[in-house]
């Protein structure tokens, strides 16, 4: 009522950049000249519920330069701290009323309503309640809920009043939908979770070479953030000023323009599974480990040791919760859930039904993960499953009214899905529809912008490189995919899995003569191979394709003859069920699986099997060596997978030969070196003379092999007799990381 609260500038309203309205109660676009739409009247209209509430203005001065200041620069206190009688909906509808930028406040006037409906209906539930349980009604809290009525009717004058200037004005005209616009950007050396969105769509924070960049939408180049090192994974504060990173085992925040770092906290030793920074402060992540999983953590924005806020129920099989988002705003959070199972016959055929998925495979058959669920929860409220199909979901992000989310993943690549959702409600209202296959990355900004990176999956070829990784000759024609190569000892054959179209089969490609042919014809399913000793024939298992989910590890073991090319025929005369054959060097012992169990027989007449391990449930690979002394095998049962070393036949002593992960070992036809793969690596590891298994100090040889188990569709080798060479498979085509870019991806899915 004072002389500043009315005194703005009178001004014509036809003036270009001209400032109208009074500043107590002006947008900050308005205060500055700028275009302001419907949002200008919901920020206004949140001033006025303010002062309702609090009995004060969000933004004082004594003149109207230093109001207009206090609107563009100040953050008024929360409603609740000058009236605790507020109800938390209502003052949530007030603080968003509020923000600075246009695209951070309602985007409709009728959300607004929609929100104090809301409000007024948890008071009067709360108040029900109060009154079944004979409890003493709110006083001063009923009269705050009045006011709420008497919002609701500012808003149906506000919207009146909005009409009416609009027809006024000839405003009153449908605006012409946003276009969808698509482009891609190249970024070298990114990786999954090390690409990041602005809330505000306006910036890409990124990781090129190890250190966090800034990119703005509308500039051709980046700028490095400084001291900024090994960072891994980066995220994004809700008001888009602040850049969350991870740098080892340590959450980082810094302003956007590279002020301010902050560290905010230590993890727990356990792997980070997703991150959200929510609208209250405080940062919710996943923690868990490779063979176990964990819960919930957060940690205020400000820094402080992590707390955790919820953790899996043991005893519904709850493995872990990964893939936190927070929806603080509506007080939920999402996350999925995962489950696991010491049933080997269901982990056996999740296995089988997701062969052609290395990634999830690998969840399944070693951290025995047999399902993955969304759930919606109110902190302390509990969890509620969203009806989504699928056995494997995990939680993409949340925009535009839309739940993003995988399929057919855990962690990794996996089909994008989007699906109408109310953060109002917490529940889904539309049928889920596909965006994108085989993402591995994804952003959303606030505003309309998608920001997704599809995984590159280039036809593979069969290599020969020596012992630096250096290609020295490439093998037949590319395939879609090839896997578990195999060479005869006399250098003249080597015999892999190859697919094209989604048909597997085994195929021979001759070394002398580059050529290549296919050995079998029915779509069934092809084990890897093993050579006789004379390299003219090939043992292997077949399974016809009869049932989706069926473990096939017992197919029969089969043989055919590469000299005369008539088909192949039962290796033995009982028909011997198992996988993935290997025929000792000298053609005694046939060692091969037989569900989780490693069995062999000798290939004498009417010779019976036996079982090497009856105790290896978690066995993923096995090699003989050339003098069929020992049998080298990979095992997770202390948690990892590694490398082990056993006598054969008898099954007596164990060594552990790699001590960082180990997966499919080799060894040397010469006897002298034992092969395997660390992450990406080829190790060798030196064998010595004497009594019993000695082995040295495990040296890498280069980088670029794909890991993972037989039973995963890894690629695998094989070693050339001299053990100078190893035969492979490789990209044919090189792999560079694309970034797609959607604004106003919605609209691309209206329906």
């Amino acid at each position: 009522t004072d002389d500043t609260d009315g005194g703005a500038p009178t001004v014509s309203l036809t003036q270009a950049g001209a400032v109208m309205g009074t500043p107590a109660y002006m947008s900050p676009e308005q205060a500055t000249g700028n275009r302001g739409d419907h949002r200008s009247d919901i920020f206004s209209l949140g001033v006025m519920m303010y002062e309702a509430l609090a009995g004060s203005r969000p933004f004082t001065g004594d003149h109207y330069v230093s109001i207009i200041s206090s609107t563009l620069k100040d953050e008024p206190d929360s409603v609740g701290d000058h009236n605790r009688e507020v109800p938390p909906t209502l003052n949530r509808v007030v603080r968003r009323c509020l923000g600075k930028d246009p695209r951070s406040r309602y985007q409709s006037i009728l959300d607004v309503g929609h929100d104090l409906v809301d409000s007024r209906e948890e008071y009067e539930d709360g108040e029900q309640a109060g009154n079944n349980v004979g409890g003493a009604k709110p006083g001063p809290t009923r009269s705050i809920l009045r006011r709420v009525d008497v919002l609701a009717a500012c808003v149906l004058g506000l919207v009146a009043c909005a009409l009416g200037l609009a027809a006024i004005l000839g405003w009153f005209q449908e605006a012409a939908p946003e276009p969808v616009r698509k482009f891609q950007v190249t970024l070298d050396n990114l990786g999954r979770d090390n690409v990041s969105i602005s809330p505000d769509g306006s910036r890409l924070a990124y990781v090129y070479e190890k250190r966090l960049w800034v990119r703005s939408l509308d500039q051709a180049e980046g700028r490095e953030i400084p001291g900024t090192d090994d960072v891994t994974a980066v995220f994004w504060s809700p008001d888009s000023r602040y850049i969350g990173y991870l740098v080892r085992r340590t959450i980082w925040k810094v302003m956007a323009d590279g002020g301010g770092q902050v560290q905010i906290c230590d993890l727990p030793d356990l792997r980070l599974w997703g991150i959200s920074w929510g609208g209250d402060g405080q940062i919710l992540f996943s923690m868990a480990g490779r063979s176990s999983g964990g819960g919930l953590y957060s940690v205020t924005e400000y820094g402080g040791d992590p707390v955790l806020q919820v953790e899996p129920a043991i005893e519904r099989s709850e493995w872990g919760y990964i893939t936190p988002v927070s929806l603080s705003d509506y007080n939920l959070r999402l996350y999925a859930v995962l489950r696991s199972s010491d049933d080997t016959e269901e982990i056996a055929g999740l296995s089988e039904k997701y062969r052609g998925n290395p990634d999830l495979n690998r969840f399944i058959s070693a951290a025995r993960i047999v399902s993955s669920r969304i759930v919606v929860e109110t902190p302390g409220g509990g969890q509620r499953t969203l009806p989504l199909e699928g056995e494997f979901l995990t939680v993409a992000g949340y925009a535009s009214g839309y739940l993003l989310f995988y399929r057919d993943t855990v962690l990794a690549e996996g089909d994008l899905w989007a699906v109408p959702f109310s953060p109002r409600i917490g529940e889904l209202t539309g049928e889920a529809f596909p965006i994108v296959r085989h993402v591995n990355t994804v952003s959303l900004s606030d505003d309309g912008v998608m920001v997704y990176r599809q995984a590159f999956r280039s036809p593979q070829q069969l290599t020969v490189v020596d012992r630096s990784g250096r290609i020295d000759r490439v093998i037949g024609n590319p395939q879609d995919w090839i896997g578990q190569p195999v060479l005869s000892s006399n250098e003249e054959r080597v015999v892999a899995e190859g697919m094209t179209d989604g048909q597997g089969a085994l195929w021979q490609y001759d070394l002398t003569s580059g050529a290549e042919s296919r050995l079998t014809f029915a779509d069934w399913d092809y084990s890897k191979a093993t050579f006789t000793p004379d390299g003219k024939s090939v043992i292997f298992a077949v399974s016809p394709r009869l049932n989706q989910g069926r473990f096939r590890r017992k197919g029969l073991l089969m043989r055919m003859d590469l000299e005369v090319m008539d088909g192949m025929a039962p290796f033995a005369a009982d028909s011997l069920n198992g996988w993935s054959p290997i025929l000792s060097m000298d053609g005694k012992y046939l060692v091969y699986f037989n569900g989780m169990r490693i069995q062999y027989v000798t290939t004498e007449p009417g010779a019976e099997p036996e079982v090497f391990k009856e105790d290896h449930k978690r066995v993923l690979q096995a090699a003989l060596s050339p003098d069929s002394r020992y049998l080298a095998h990979v095992s997770d049962q202390g948690g990892s997978p590694e490398v082990y070393v056993t006598r054969f036949p008898s099954g007596t002593g164990k060594w552990q030969v790699s001590v960082n992960g180990g997966w499919t070992p080799q060894w040397s036809p010469t006897g002298k070196e034992l092969f395997y793969v660390e992450n990406n690596r080829m190790m060798a590891v030196p064998l010595m003379e004497g009594s019993g298994f000695r082995f040295g100090q495990p040296e890498a040889l280069f980088d670029g092999i794909r890991a993972g188990a037989e039973n995963l569709r890894f690629a695998g080798y094989d070693v050339t007799p001299d053990g100078e060479k190893f035969i492979l498979v490789t990209n044919a085509e090189e792999a560079r990381p694309v970034l797609t870019i959607v604004q106003n991806w919605t609209r691309e899915f209206d329906r």
